[in-house]
């Protein structure tokens, strides 16, 4: 839609023009993006690790001052941990 001096006689129209609304035309299509039509795969878990190598990851967890919210991060490291024994858990509360 595109305003023109007909639609506000004697200039009525605030300065505004068609430039002002093209962020509404465009808006819904601003915020699409451009994902391709191939997709991504699935995650494939694969069948065995590399054990040989070690490796550190982190755990960023909120900063917690609730002690059994504590103890459940890290029971839940260790059982991690003992699953892969060449992966250690760092915590950070």
């Amino acid at each position: 839609m595109q305003i023109s001096q007909r639609h506000f006689p004697d200039d009525r129209s605030g300065g505004l023009s068609s430039c002002h609304l093209l962020p509404r035309r465009l808006g819904p299509f601003a915020l699409s993006g451009c994902h391709g039509s191939s997709g991504l795969q699935a995650f494939q878990v694969p069948s065995s690790f590399d054990t040989s190598k070690t490796f550190e990851i982190t755990f960023w967890a909120k900063n917690d001052t609730n002690k059994t919210q504590t103890e459940i991060y890290n029971r839940t490291i260790r059982d991690f941990e003992a699953l892969y024994p060449n992966i250690h858990v760092a915590i950070r509360l």
